[in-house]
Order: C-alpha cells, then sequence, then structure tokens
C-alpha cells in the first residue's frame, strides 16, 4: 500500500493485535530526500507504536545537521524532543537505510524501553547490540500498543523523504 500526504499534520495508521507484553519490532527502508526546510531544533519524528491516537512510544526521529546530513533518534515516548537520545553518527541525505525499532514491556513501572537499529546485521538468532537504547525514567509506560503509524508534521520538522517495505512482528 501507498500513503500520500497531502499536508502538514497528517498520521496514516495501521491497526496491530494489540500487545502488551515482551517486545514488538518495526522495520522499514528510509531515504531523506530533503531535509533543508526542516529548522525546529529538537527536530522531529516520522513514525512509531500507539498506544491510541495520542500516546505514542518507540517513535523515529530525524534532526538536521546540515542540508546534507542529519541524525536519527528514538524516544521512548514522544514529547518535545527533550527525551529523544540521538545517534553519535551523521547519516547522509539521499541514502536509503534499514531501520529497525523496538518497544519493551518492563515490569514494574516507568522502565519500559525503546531501541533502535540502523543498517542492522541481518541473518543473527541473537538481538544485535543497538544503535540507540532509551529507557526514559520519566515517562510513563505505555499499557499497550495497538497501532503503528507514519506522521508528517510541519516541513520544519518532517523532512521529504521516502519509506518502503515496513514489517511489524515480535522477532
Amino acid at each position: 500500500n501507498k500513503i500520500n500526504f497531502a499536508g502538514a499534520g497528517i498520521d496514516a495508521k495501521h491497526d496491530i493485535t494489540p500487545v502488551s507484553a515482551d517486545t514488538i519490532y518495526y522495520s522499514f527502508l528510509v531515504k531523506i530526500n530533503d531535509i533543508s526546510a526542516v529548522t525546529d531544533p529538537n527536530g522531529g519524528y516520522f513514525a512509531g507504536f500507539g498506544a491510541n491516537d495520542t500516546n505514542f512510544g518507540g517513535t523515529i526521529w530525524t534532526k538536521k545537521v546540515d542540508n546534507n546530513t542529519f541524525k536519527f533518534g528514538s524516544e521512548l515516548r514522544t514529547a518535545t524532543g527533550n527525551g529523544t537520545t540521538w545517534t553519535t553518527t551523521d547519516y547522509n541525505v539521499g541514502d536509503t537505510y534499514l531501520v529497525v525499532g523496538s518497544y519493551t514491556f518492563v515490569a514494574g513501572t516507568n522502565n519500559d524501553v525503546a531501541k533502535l537499529w540502523i543498517n542492522p546485521t541481518l541473518g543473527l538468532t541473537t538481538e544485535p547490540t543497538p544503535t540507540i537504547e532509551d529507557q526514559w525514567t520519566a515517562s510513563t509506560d505505555l499499557a499497550s500498543i495497538v497501532h503503528f503509524f507514519f506522521r508528517q508534521d510541519s516541513a520544519m520538522e518532517t523532512p521529504d523523504l521516502d519509506i518502503d517495505e515496513l514489517r511489524i512482528g515480535t522477532s
């Protein structure tokens, strides 16, 4: 299926069988075509899991470094970028990256974990070390995840990007 965003501030979601324990993953290919219009110093998120239409988890962010490079970020719970963990590596506009994200429900409170991998090694039998691991103790854990979403915010936060090959699963 193809998602076409006609303007800013639009979310497209895909309902899934609710998950409230263990780990759920997403993966897709992403290419940032143009990030020159992004001016928000916090960057912006463009995908993640949702407990409902306002509570998100395991979101993936981008933040402009310059017109040719950017950073990926992950946030356990989406706020305004103050809880985002950013990659130490800069990535190139125009290159395609395989991103894998996860949200793990951990027994207890305020201790769930989000992870993000950029171009992970494929075919492993165990989970590789993540590019980013985010456990933000100031956030409230999600009770469950019921959908995955893609988001287009303002041009000041969301770059022009292409996404393909979305996969969602428990392994």
